[in-house]
Order: C-alpha cells, then structure tokens, then sequence
C-alpha cells in the first residue's frame, strides 16, 4: 500500500491507501473488493474510519484507492 496521512484545519484526519492486489490473485481480489458497486470496499472503510477515529481520538475520513498496477 502507498499511503498519506492529513489533519485539516476541522482537526479532521484525512487518510488515504492506495492497495495494490496480490499479483497471483489480481482478478479475484479486485472482483471481491468491487463487486455490487463496491459494497465491499465501502463496508472495509466504514468500519476503518470508525477503528481508526477511537484510536485516534478525532474525526478520521478514509479514501481506499484499489489499483491493479504499480504505474
């Protein structure tokens, strides 16, 4: 993952991860993660932002980038 960390002027942390799928298993992550319009992949940053918001103690807004390449 690549990743950037930012605390705006609300004291909100703006967090966002770039996640690269394993190269063997590229279509099948990528389908699970997408699929039904992303469902998945939204349930995962909801429920991060809300971890990540009791141990950071502020506001955290979670932006997850699935990419397929390096590029």
């Amino acid at each position: 993952t690549s990743e950037r960390w930012e605390l705006d002027e609300n004291d909100v942390l703006n967090m966002t991860f770039i996640i690269y799928p394993r190269a063997k298993q590229l279509k099948r992550d990528v389908s699970v993660l997408l699929k039904n319009h992303g469902e998945a992949i939204k349930l995962i940053s909801m429920e991060a932002e809300r971890a990540l918001s009791t141990t950071f103690r502020c506001e955290v807004k979670l932006k997850l980038i699935v990419k397929t390449s390096h590029e």
